[in-house]
């Protein structure tokens, strides 16, 4: 039997950087870039911490896609923050006690990702464009000391530089859940060649933005072309793309037929054809 001390955590990172930083570095006043960071470190800062947050929970216990019926809970959670330069990154430990594998917990995750894309979000709509990735792993994370390192933060850190897009993408398919309204598959971020480091599943921001009274009046289309850089043009024009992708496909799991599924590699088998479809 596993004994607890011997139990690894499951830490989930979220690593961000500021696209077209060093542009703005080489042409804005060095307080300007500094107000930039200090803005960026107010949001994290409002959802890091420790304390009780409300996300959904399936009274049934079941977590997988296609859970319709939820109750809010308080379910407690620490989330981490730290930024270096034109880098940020949250984290928090989501294993779950109950598990002897090293599981993450389903609520926990759920807190996570809602911390992450309000980040996000919040960024975008003040003007900020950032491009993330999240991973979930062994990872060993000191902020007094900021030392950082383990596979999760590796691969958190170079997924994040494999996408063409402002958005948040997953680092491998180790957990990246295909949760109702938090996850969309998609493909259309990842560079060419770089497959290898990030997958076809993506967290649903643009779901996020318009379900949150925070964002949902304003246009978050137009608020990337105020932001496009017409030195890389992609960046921005990808993730409106996204976000046409995610409202024509709000509820994409209706789309694929999951009545002879029975485990996880097969729904993912049957979500990469309907996303391979599209494309027909």
């Amino acid at each position: 039997m596993e004994k607890e001390k011997d139990k690894k955590p499951v830490i989930s990172i979220a690593y961000f950087d500021i696209l077209g930083f060093k542009k703005m570095v080489e042409t804005k006043k060095d307080q300007e870039i500094l107000d930039l960071i200090n803005q960026l470190r107010g949001y994290i800062s409002q959802k890091s911490g420790s304390g009780g947050f409300p996300t959904p929970m399936p009274p049934d216990g079941s977590w997988r896609n296609g859970c319709t019926q939820f109750v809010w809970a308080i379910f407690p959670l620490d989330i981490e923050f730290d930024y270096q330069s034109d880098t940020f990154i949250m984290w928090a430990n989501i294993g779950n006690p109950n598990s002897k594998n090293g599981k993450p917990h389903p609520s926990a995750l759920h807190v996570f990702l809602d911390a992450v894309q309000w980040f996000f979000c919040k960024a975008l709509q003040n003007g900020i464009p950032l491009r993330g990735a999240i991973a979930t792993g062994d990872a060993y994370m000191d902020k007094e000391k900021k030392v950082y390192f383990g596979t999760a933060f590796n691969e958190a850190a170079e997924a994040e530089s494999a996408q063409d897009s402002i958005g948040i993408a997953y680092a491998t398919n180790k957990y990246p859940p295909l949760l109702t309204g938090y996850t969309i598959p998609y493909k259309k971020h990842i560079k060419e060649k770089r497959e290898n480091l990030v997958t076809k599943r993506v967290v649903n921001w643009c779901n996020f933005w318009d379900d949150n009274k925070d964002f949902s009046s304003d246009d978050v289309i137009e608020k990337i072309r105020s932001m496009r850089n017409e030195n890389f043009p992609k960046y921005y024009d990808n993730a409106i793309d996204f976000v046409n992708f995610s409202r024509a496909h709000k509820q994409w799991w209706l789309e694929i037929d999951e009545s002879d599924i029975r485990s996880n590699e097969e729904l993912d088998k049957r979500t990469d054809a309907w996303l391979d479809s599209l494309e027909q």
